[in-house]
């Protein structure tokens, strides 16, 4: 039988974010730049940003080798997790933000906590290093006289300072409340079912939104594939020009969306089945476990049936909708979590209450 998504999602998904702070720029903004550039090019100086990079090359090697780092673990987060927390962008859409999902089984096997320690420490490591250089760099910097009468030691951060710059906050996974709790609790019935409902559906949207969205980037991935394969294919036509370079990449990408999507289908609901199927069906017309980059180089026919094929998935993709599905899941949540109240516990009003509101508040608030 089809399991809810809010049950599955609780036994599965953990939520957690990530949360860091940054630190100082080279890019300084040049007093009177924008009058400056308008000045030598015509204009309007409104229509022009003046700025500068006090730390050129070649005296940013650990400010980049920083940066890189901080970005890292970023970037391996994001790669590890699927949106959660959604809020309203200017154009009244739908936007990732906030929280994100990962899988209880990332976090079990321990892959996803090492992979982040060991980015945790490179990043400590390349911030080391940069406030232990960064004095050296600045007195290269004004010596070589490269910012001229522009110069300002002052506009540089302290060694101190860097050692509180370019940190995250440690990662604190949560359960997603299922309202399992609530039986323990002498509530109405009506207002039991009510929260139930209520919690599942916040948890479905949150789901949806979130495994839609790890479609939508599978289209980025295909769409690069056809677009890169593409003009590959037109140079095997015409021999014209230099041949478009195929990105390694190019296939494990796509492979790596696909995994993603399986990773986070709740597979006990009818969401996940079709999930798991559409990314079944893409791996099959993609024929990606027969095929590798290098072979596209030197091979037209290959090349121009993958263009073909891919080109045909993208728009499967494109087209796809979770709102088509599960509306029997509802009726079958309340009947699975709702257990029976007697009926003059169902009777209870709420003055009986106070003493659990707190209770209840935290569960509502996802603190369970």
């Amino acid at each position: 039988m089809s399991k809810s998504i809010l049950t599955q999602a609780a036994s599965n998904l953990l939520k957690v974010t990530l949360s860091g702070t940054a630190g100082w720029s080279p890019n300084h903004k040049v007093s009177n730049g924008g009058a400056v550039l308008a000045n030598e090019f015509g204009g309007d100086a409104k229509a022009f940003k003046g700025s500068e990079n006090i730390l050129p090359s070649p005296h940013d090697q650990e400010y980049k080798a920083l940066v890189k780092a901080y970005n890292a673990v970023r970037t391996h987060f994001y790669e590890s997790t699927m949106p959660f927390g959604n809020t309203t962008d200017a154009k009244g859409g739908t936007k990732a933000s906030g929280e994100r999902a990962i899988t209880v089984k990332a976090l079990a096997d321990g892959s996803f906590l090492t992979k982040n320690a060991t980015l945790l420490a490179d990043l400590d490591n390349a911030r080391t290093d940069f406030a232990s250089t960064i004095t050296q760099r600045v007195s290269e910097v004004q010596y070589s006289g490269v910012l001229g009468s522009r110069f300002d030691a002052g506009n540089y951060p302290d060694p101190a300072d860097i050692h509180n710059m370019w940190r995250y906050e440690p990662l604190v996974p949560e359960p997603i409340t299922d309202g399992s709790k609530l039986s323990g609790m002498n509530l109405p019935r009506d207002m039991v079912e009510s929260i139930e409902r209520n919690l599942n559906d916040q948890i479905t949207q949150q789901v949806k939104f979130g495994q839609q969205q790890l479609v939508d980037d599978t289209v980025k991935t295909v769409s690069a594939m056809v677009d890169n394969l593409s003009k590959l294919s037109g140079w095997f036509t015409d021999q014209k020009g230099k041949r478009p370079s195929v990105y390694d990449s190019l296939v494990t990408n796509v492979q790596d969306s696909i995994n993603k999507m399986r990773d986070y289908a709740l597979p006990e609901t009818n969401q996940g089945v079709r999930l798991l199927d559409l990314a079944d069906e893409v791996e099959k017309r993609l024929n990606l476990t027969n095929i590798n980059s290098s072979q596209f180089k030197s091979n037209h026919s290959q090349t121009a049936q993958t263009v073909e094929a891919a080109t045909e998935v993208r728009d499967l993709l494109e087209g796809w909708d979770f709102e088509t599905d599960d509306h029997p899941e509802q009726a079958a949540q309340t009947e699975q979590t709702s257990a029976p109240m007697p009926e003059t516990e169902a009777q209870r009003t709420t003055s009986a209450l106070p003493d659990q509101m707190d209770e209840l508040d935290a569960l509502l608030a996802g603190g369970w």
